[in-house]
C-alpha cells in the first residue's frame, strides 16, 4: 500500500503541471461561459421551452426552463470525473492525463455550442 506522502507527492506534481493547469482552467472557463449564457438569455417562465433539437426531427424534447441548466451541470460532473481520471493516469503516463483533460475541454466546447444553439432556438 502506498504511503500518504507518496500520494500527496504525486498529487502535487499533477496540480503543478502547466499543461494540466492550462487545460483545467480552459475547461472551467468554458463551463462558466455556458452557465453565464444560460443565465443571461433564459428567463424563468411558466410555459415550456425547447430542450433538444436535431436536424432530422426538429424539436424533440420540451420541458421546464430550468432543465436547460442540466447542460452545464453535466459539464461539471464530467470535469470532476476527468480530473480524477487524469490524476490516476498521470501517475503512469503524464501524456494520458493531458489527453483526458484535452477531451474535457473539447466536451465543454461542445456543451457551449449546444447551449448557444438552444438559446437561439428558444429566442
Amino acid at each position: 500500500m502506498k504511503s500518504r506522502e507518496h500520494i500527496l507527492e504525486n498529487f502535487n506534481k499533477y496540480i503543478k503541471d502547466k499543461r494540466i493547469i492550462f487545460l483545467f482552467t480552459g475547461a472551467v472557463v468554458l463551463n462558466f461561459i455556458v452557465w453565464f449564457l444560460l443565465y443571461r438569455n433564459i428567463t424563468p417562465q411558466e410555459g415550456p421551452i425547447f430542450l433538444h433539437y436535431n436536424i432530422y426531427f426538429g424539436v424533440d424534447l420540451i420541458g421546464e426552463w430550468y432543465r436547460l441548466y442540466l447542460l452545464p451541470g453535466v459539464g461539471i460532473i464530467i470535469l470532476l470525473i476527468n480530473v480524477y481520471l487524469g490524476y490516476l493516469c498521470y501517475k503512469r503516463h503524464a501524456i494520458l492525463a493531458v489527453l483526458v483533460l484535452s477531451l474535457t475541454v473539447f466536451i465543454q466546447a461542445i456543451l457551449l455550442i449546444s447551449a448557444y444553439l438552444l438559446i437561439r432556438v428558444n429566442a
